[in-house]
């Protein structure tokens, strides 16, 4: 692909993750220009759980452009790659901008959800409404240990698909000093809904033969009952409610042990993941959460099934009794974050996706194997 001369990033919200990975990007693509546009600020609901203001991000975005503005800014930048967050809301007046004057393109987007009961419409629906896109775009970003499947069922080639994620900025790695004569210590961190998996987690921590502390960040409808449910089960359970995003980082770093038991393919990603990992916490994750796709090596951690309470007991108990939680294995995963799942490494490898050619090697997968 021709080096382009700007980049363009479109946007559904003005995301503190995306923000994060584009400031990195910028800075290794400069003095190229880049510019930001997302189409709405993040929710009350996100601001409630500890995401900031477009305002205390560091990236100028531009919020809420117009469809005068969305055309003009297609219009005058010819030399540039747009990259653009999914197909649907006002990101499809994007992309028949694009397509009116055939600038090219790349798709960073999760796969849809499948398995709810409507997974066959949305599939019929970018069959046939979406299929263009495969064909126009220099590729897509495809999201987490789903994406790719999803993105070669609806007629994108394989050569235009590269397995990607979500990234934020990993924190300080400090060795616990409390390992020893001390509760094992289980952290949770996301929605508090059916769909995330909770109640999974807290029948299998009733399970375990070691006695265990749980920690769950987040608010939910359905924290009522899962309170209730730790209690009846007479579990040795906290829950924190929201935690700002800066803070999530030294919560992660005082676990032994992230679990995302996720029913749903809806769970794009689950970005907390990484930052378990730069903490050097181990992680288990049902195979329906994005970040799965990293978790290859079992000193990071275990892929389970979701919707089993006993899957996710034996993989803590695995994990413990194979002295995974020592400061040793912690600075092991602490060390493979930054090499494989930082946001330096994700924008170094946005920029080989960018500009690649056919006749350029296949660069591995961005968080190494």
């Amino acid at each position: 692909m021709k080096q382009p001369q700007q980049y363009i990033f479109w946007e559904p919200t003005a995301s503190p993750h995306k923000n994060w990975l584009y400031e990195e990007f910028q800075s290794q693509v400069a003095p190229r220009r880049c510019k930001f546009f997302a189409h709405s600020e993040i929710s009350a609901g996100r601001r409630r759980l500890g995401w900031p203001s477009v305002e205390q991000l560091s990236l100028p975005w531009t919020v809420a452009p117009t469809t005068e503005l969305i055309n003009e800014v297609v219009a005058t930048s010819p030399d540039a790659l747009h990259v653009v967050a999914g197909s649907s809301g006002r990101n499809k007046i994007v992309l028949r901008a694009l397509k009116a004057k055939s600038i090219p393109f790349f798709i960073y987007a999760e796969p849809r959800c499948s398995d709810d009961g409507k997974g066959w419409l949305r599939y019929m629906h970018s069959m046939v409404f979406e299929r263009w896109i495969s064909r126009r775009s220099a590729g897509v970003l495809a999201i987490g240990i789903n994406g790719p499947s999803w993105f070669k069922r609806v007629g994108f080639p394989g050569e235009k698909i590269h397995e990607f994620g979500y990234f934020v900025p990993l924190p300080e790695f400090q060795p616990r000093k409390d390992l020893e004569d001390r509760k094992l210590r289980i952290c949770y961190v996301g929605r508090l809904i059916e769909k995330k998996g909770i109640r999974d987690l807290i029948y299998a921590t009733e399970m375990l033969k070691e006695p265990a502390h749980l920690c769950v960040i987040g608010e939910g409808e359905d924290r009522g009952s899962l309170e209730r449910l730790a209690s009846s089960l007479g579990i040795d359970c906290e829950f924190r409610g929201a935690v700002p995003m800066n803070r999530v980082g030294q919560e992660l770093a005082e676990s032994d042990v992230l679990v995302l038991p996720s029913r749903s393919d809806d769970e794009g990603w689950g970005v907390v993941v990484n930052e378990a990992l730069g903490a050097g916490a181990a992680v288990i994750v049902s195979n329906k959460a994005g970040a799965a796709a990293m978790i290859k090596d079992s000193r990071l951690g275990m892929v389970v099934a979701p919707y089993s309470s006993t899957e996710i007991a034996a993989a803590i108990s695995m994990l413990q009794e194979s002295a995974l939680f020592s400061n040793e294995a912690r600075a092991y995963r602490h060390c493979w974050a930054l090499t494989n799942a930082s946001c330096k490494r994700a924008a170094k490898f946005m920029i080989w996706a960018f500009t690649r050619t056919p006749s350029r090697e296949r660069q591995e997968m961005f968080y190494g194997s």
